[in-house]
């Protein structure tokens, strides 16, 4: 515990879960609560397997949107704490889909930039990503996560991960072996979607720096 350890990003923290272990991450705003805000202002159906059959033909972001998932404030990478949401690209053509669609990406852009700052933080690439949390139970968020990470991840084989650790955390402190989790079902990104979505991320950053250049 007491050795020196490289200075973090401001975009990361750094947990210390025990004498040994520190935990390196990033925190943003829940996508869950962003996605029900579509559904109820946009009137979007309230069918799940409906909605999962719409995004899933659209694997690609054709809607032209830019959007700052600013709507309950913001933390990793940049912490724009005290900013709005904000969308750009709007037109005649774009649809309450387009919006849910470019909402979620948006979030998922903000994982993306956490994924290359802890990359650069430990100085190496090929994170091993799982993914937990109501997303794993949807097999179009996850390819679309994959895809706008630009990287393959898993899903997560334990519905209640956090639970499931603060317990792991305890069971070891009381000597008892730990079982690890089986691996869960892999989703590799689309290359060519990678790529659009890696220049959709460019747009999305250099929007927030035109709106930080703003007066308020």
């Amino acid at each position: 515990a007491g050795k020196q350890h490289r200075r973090l990003s401001s975009g990361l923290f750094r947990y210390q879960v025990d004498a040994q272990r520190r935990l390196i991450g990033g925190a943003v705003s829940n996508v869950g609560n962003l996605r029900a805000w579509a559904l109820k202002e946009l009137r979007l159906s309230d069918d799940p397997a409906a909605l999962e059959r719409a995004l899933a033909s659209r694997q690609f972001p054709h809607h032209g949107l830019t959007i700052l998932p600013f709507w309950t404030g913001e933390r990793a990478p940049s912490w724009p704490e005290a900013k709005a949401g904000t969308i750009t690209g709007l037109t005649y053509a774009t649809t309450a889909l387009d919006v849910l669609q470019a909402l979620v990406e948006s979030t998922y852009h903000r994982l993306a930039q956490i994924a290359d700052e802890l990359e650069r933080q430990i100085g190496s690439r090929g994170l091993d990503i799982v993914v937990s949390g109501g997303i794993r139970k949807s097999p179009e968020a996850l390819q679309r996560l994959a895809n706008v990470l630009g990287r393959p991840l898993r899903a997560c084989t334990e519905p209640e991960a956090s639970l499931r650790g603060a317990a792991v955390a305890v069971c070891e402190r009381m000597g008892f072996r730990i079982t690890p989790l089986r691996a869960g079902k892999r989703y590799a990104p689309n290359r060519a979607a990678a790529r659009a979505y890696a220049d959709a991320r460019v747009a999305q950053i250099a929007l927030e720096k035109r709106m930080e250049t703003r007066s308020p």
